[in-house]
């Protein structure tokens, strides 16, 4: 089986580059049967908090940004901090990558092919020979992270009542998302951790749901350019240039 495995993804090595990017995510959700998830509102109001093990400000800021954007399309609104219905925390992180060494038989076939001998007397002839197969051994080496997303969303008058000391009575839903993967760009995977954790929004999923998205999914596409279009309209567009697109 671990063969199988290594095999899967040495292939997939090969072939991702021609293709689109695809991404499996494992999402757990869980529900409170004490304090009650909003119903989709605008003036329910949520200020989210980002914070990641990167040391890189502006990309919690990127994915506040890129959160903020999915708990809109749920159909509520965004509030700040001080003065909000709910808190929604997220903390995201790449793990240490694990790297597999080792090496994969591959069988070369035998097959038949004709060779000349001598048949004595001075006469030569041909003949049929049968070349036997063989197995060479092909190393090969990856490493394998893991990419984390956790999130709970707070009711803000038991948050504050808490103060800070027993917070787990003031959350009303939450998530933990992880990925596996050969890709460090934490950056570049985080919009699938988001899109698969946030699929579950406001829901109880059971156990552990893994799911495969790809770079074509038209939620992937849409959180992409949602942060692309707040780029461009945050900028300074007078000087009759083409603004340059953001880079993710």
């Amino acid at each position: 089986m671990r063969y199988v495995a290594v095999l899967f993804v040495l292939l997939l090595a090969i072939v991702a580059p021609g293709c689109a990017r695809q991404v499996r995510v494992g999402v757990t959700t869980y529900l409170s049967p004490q304090v009650p998830f909003p119903p989709p509102s605008t003036a329910t109001t949520i200020a989210v908090v980002v914070e990641s093990n990167t040391g890189q400000p502006l990309l919690n800021q990127e994915v506040q940004r890129k959160i903020e954007y999915l708990v809109r399309q749920h159909g509520y609104g965004i509030g700040a901090l001080d003065d909000t219905d709910y808190i929604l925390s997220a903390y995201f992180a790449l793990g240490p990558g694990v790297t597999e060494v080792g090496s994969i038989p591959v069988y070369h076939p035998g097959g038949i092919g004709e060779t000349g001998f001598y048949a004595g007397r001075g006469r030569w002839t041909t003949g049929t020979i049968w070349y036997p197969g063989y197995t060479t051994y092909e190393p090969y080496s990856f490493t394998v992270y893991r990419r984390y997303l956790d999130v709970n969303l707070y009711e803000q008058e038991r948050w504050r009542r808490s103060q800070g000391k027993n917070l787990s009575g003031a959350v009303a839903w939450s998530a933990a998302a992880i990925s596996p993967g050969r890709s460090s760009d934490l950056r570049g995977i985080i919009a699938y951790l988001l899109v698969a954790t946030f699929a579950d929004f406001g829901k109880d999923t059971g156990r552990e749901v893994w799911t495969t998205l790809s770079s074509d999914n038209k939620r992937i596409k849409a959180l992409h350019a949602s942060l692309q279009e707040r780029w461009a309209t945050s900028q300074p567009a007078d000087q009759g240039e083409e603004l340059p697109a953001p880079r993710h």
